[in-house]
């Protein structure tokens, strides 16, 4: 009754909780994910040129799927029916103050984050290298071992670093285009670009029907 004066607050609506939590998920892996790529783009950028190039995507890309769904849960509110009205429009406003959520504070602690790991950050809940520490104390004891039996190799050149950096990148890259995953999307999208005018038409003609019959009701 506090919340706008409401005294009916069906129990289904409670079932959007699970749905919000779903797209706040979905949300902050996007805005990770578009970070992440950013960093690997500018390896030695700024915070704020990381930011620059990451989070317009990402806002762009979460806003895409908040408004789709919002509006999905907000067209529901033409039925009847009072608890579903309720819970249309509670889900509704549930995705759209999420994706605000999402800008004012994913974003925010995407910078603070970076600012701390390039400031060499030892805070536990931060940095985890410190999870890795006896592989790490591993991998430099063979390293140590392999290069004293190994024979010594002319210098290297900043030149030759830049190469080997710009060639591990490509492999990366290379390597990333033949998993599994992308090879399926691959050919999803290829076969959607191929039949979209096909499928906008089913679409489009399908919601019409369901717009007619639902006004029949």
């Amino acid at each position: 009754y506090f919340i706008a004066g409401l005294v009916f607050f069906p129990f289904l609506n409670f079932i959007g909780i699970f749905v919000v939590f779903a797209l706040g998920a979905d949300d902050v892996f996007v805005a990770v994910d578009k970070w992440k790529n950013a960093r690997h783009e500018l390896p030695h950028g700024t915070t704020e040129q990381v930011a620059a190039l990451a989070l317009p995507d990402a806002a762009y890309a979460m806003l895409l799927t908040s408004t789709t769904t919002a509006a999905a849960f907000f067209a529901t509110a033409i039925c009847p029916v009072g608890p579903i009205v309720c819970f249309a429009v509670f889900c509704g406003l549930l995705i759209t103050f999420d994706y605000l959520m999402n800008i004012f504070l994913v974003f925010p602690a995407l910078c603070l984050y970076d600012k701390w790991i390039l400031k060499g950050s030892k805070n536990k809940c931060i940095n985890f290298d410190w999870c890795c520490q006896n592989t790490a104390s591993d991998d430099s004891n063979a390293t140590d071992i392999e290069s004293s039996t190994r024979p010594s190799t002319p210098a290297v050149t900043n030149e030759n670093i830049d190469l080997t950096e710009s060639d591990i990148r490509h492999n990366e890259l290379e390597a990333e285009k033949r998993t599994l995953i992308h090879r399926f999307l691959d050919a999803y999208y290829n076969i959607l670009h191929k039949f979209r005018w096909f499928v906008l038409g089913v679409v489009i003609a399908a919601t019409t029907v369901c717009a007619v019959f639902a006004a029949q009701l």
